[in-house]
């Protein structure tokens, strides 16, 4: 291939690169380069064309990722404040259901306060009979009902005070009761701690007995073996031919 034929390839390649003001000194000194350096020169350029356009491929699909992960991380957005909007309108509600609740168990703690409805029902009581004591009545009947009226009254205001005194004694009870049971557990802790030095006592006897009877179990060693007398030295007895060599008569 002669250089001729590199010219456009290079001519466009450096358009690709820089197409507004093309490189005229990288032409003019490709075309002063032997044809295989030219060729090399151009595989280079090739292969380097080829990867920009790769790494140009995978950043648009990198790009195309990104866009994809953020319309998700959008959307996951809009999800947590729709959820978040929501958890807002469910305090608002759960508020607004305690201060209800609150409101009623302060009605009813009002109600139930026994002692306090009988204060009132005693003094309605009273203000009612010297109202009705005040009054120039004229009709029996009308007056009649006052009175009964002002019984049923005080009739609830002593049921009432029943009611408390049942509940003081039943109280009273209940702490006795408790008293008998605080009493009967220290009781048994005494008991328990009592046992438990015992049961110390025993242990500790028996720990002793068990050392005793280990060191009366370990057996005595033998007393040492006397040693065996001594054995003299044997001596031959003296025959007639030894006796005669040693006095030198036998010849």
């Amino acid at each position: 291939m002669k250089k001729d034929e590199f010219l456009p390839l290079i001519d466009a390649a450096i358009k690709y690169f820089d197409p507004k003001c093309p490189d005229k000194e990288s032409i003019r000194r490709f075309l002063e380069l032997s044809n295989e350096t030219a060729k090399i020169e151009l595989d280079r350029l090739n292969k380097s064309i080829s990867d920009t356009i790769t790494r140009i491929k995978d950043l648009k699909y990198e790009n195309k990722q990104l866009a994809g992960s953020i319309a998700f991380n959008a959307h996951e957005i809009l999800e947590l404040e729709k959820d978040n909007l929501e958890k807002q309108i469910r305090i608002k509600d759960l508020k607004d259901h305690y201060e209800t609740r609150k409101k009623y168990l302060d009605e009813i703690g009002l109600e139930l306060d026994t002692h306090r409805r009988a204060e009132v029902y005693k003094e309605l009581a009273e203000k009612r009979l010297i109202k009705t004591m005040s009054m120039k009545i004229s009709n029996d009947n009308q007056y009649n009902l006052q009175v009964r009226k002002s019984s049923d009254l005080l009739a609830n205001v002593e049921k009432a005070e029943d009611d408390v005194e049942k509940a003081l004694i039943r109280m009273h009870k209940l702490n006795e009761e408790v008293k008998k049971r605080r009493e009967y557990i220290k009781s048994m802790q005494f008991r328990l701690g009592i046992e438990n030095r015992e049961q110390e006592k025993l242990s500790t006897h028996n720990q002793k007995l068990n050392q005793d009877l280990d060191m009366k179990n370990i057996p005595t060693p033998p007393p040492p073996t006397p040693p065996l007398p001594a054995i003299p030295p044997f001596k031959r007895p003296l025959t007639a031919i030894s006796r005669g060599k040693s006095t030198g008569r036998l010849k």
